[in-house]
């Protein structure tokens, strides 16, 4: 019988990779398909597979990848959150959502996102959207959905050299007792869509004072893509704000993405987050903290009203966009179509 394959292909930042790579994986398991991954090097991710983590799997060169005829592979529609099997031989995904087969129970009940419950809400799901889908729902999980997912995260390990520098830095610093905060900027305030007003200062600023108000004592570590947004909470919070300190600041190269590997396991080892809308780096630094970090999303309500308007206006035209996204990123996607 010939060989059937499920390849992962998520070209965005780690976070989006690793979900797509945990689901395909997963799911080649259950389908009885054999597991590949491209992991290209971009501004988006400027490291390897290998720059980051042990490298047991098996990768697909870009040559290989090219080189599959249309007839040879269906690709996974990242709009559709379950994933039925094919009698194509490859099964390729660029889905940064978490994927599932169809009849499975993801989730504890059918989640509907209001918007009357930021910012309050402990945990925001995927906004504007009824969804049976587990992105960002955190306890809304199934619980063997959960235990599934951390069974396939726990065993990408992290390089030893990153590890070691994560745990002298939590254990001089006592990350276990911090709260965490995730502040994204870049591309979140550079896009069209201004996603990262969702999540303005302001937010962070009230849920840091609230924090504080109940406990003088409360630290905090500080995890943010933005050395201005870094100094403004140092200057407003002084020795309450902990960062582990970069010592490169070239998005496209490995020691970049490899810090921001080791801000994102700091994160995770924090007892709550304070993170941002719709990012997948507070949602897998949760993960990684096997969903054990209260978490609570930061939004202005005002702004987020904005963001859902704009989103359902350009959402009929969400499976062009990741097309040309794809286009952008790798190249000569758009023939996988």
């Amino acid at each position: 019988m010939e060989e059937k394959y499920i390849v992962a292909i998520n070209p965005g930042g780690i976070s989006n990779r690793l979900k797509c790579f945990i689901s395909m994986w997963r799911i080649g398991d259950l389908l009885d398909r054999k597991f590949l991954f491209f992991w290209p090097r971009n501004s988006i991710c400027g490291a390897n597979f290998k720059d980051l983590f042990e490298s047991n799997f098996e990768e697909i060169s870009r040559k290989q990848l090219y080189s599959l005829k249309k007839k040879e592979y269906a690709f996974h529609d990242p709009n559709d959150i379950s994933l039925e099997d094919s009698k194509k031989k490859y099964i390729i995904s660029d889905a940064w959502r978490w994927a599932f087969l169809k009849g499975e129970k993801i989730t504890k009940y059918f989640i509907k996102d209001k918007i009357e419950n930021y910012p309050n809400y402990k945990s925001a799901t995927e906004p504007f959207q009824e969804s049976a889908g587990i992105d960002f729902a955190f306890q809304k999980i199934n619980l063997n959905i959960k235990r599934e997912i951390l069974n396939y995260l726990k065993k990408i390990k992290p390089l030893k050299e990153i590890e070691q520098r994560v745990f002298k830095f939590e254990k001089e610093n006592k990350i276990k007792n911090c709260v965490g905060i995730h502040i994204r900027r870049g591309d979140y305030l550079q896009g069209k869509d201004k996603l990262g007003f969702v999540s303005n200062d302001g937010c962070f600023i009230n849920g840091i004072n609230k924090l504080i108000k109940i406990n003088p004592s409360e630290m905090f570590f500080l995890c943010t893509d933005s050395e201005e947004t870094q100094q403004k909470f140092k200057k407003l919070f002084g020795k309450k704000i902990i960062t582990f300190q970069k010592t490169n600041f070239d998005r496209n190269g490995v020691i970049f993405t490899q810090e921001g590997l080791i801000d994102l396991l700091l994160l995770s080892k924090t007892k709550r987050i304070l993170g941002t809308y719709g990012s997948t780096f507070t949602e897998m630094a949760w993960w990684l903290g096997r969903c054990k970090p209260i978490i609570e999303i930061m939004v202005n309500k005002e702004n987020l009203k904005n963001y859902l308007k704009k989103f359902k206006e350009k959402d009929k035209n969400i499976f062009i966009k990741i097309k040309r996204f794809i286009a952008i990123i790798i190249g000569k996607a758009p023939k996988f179509r």
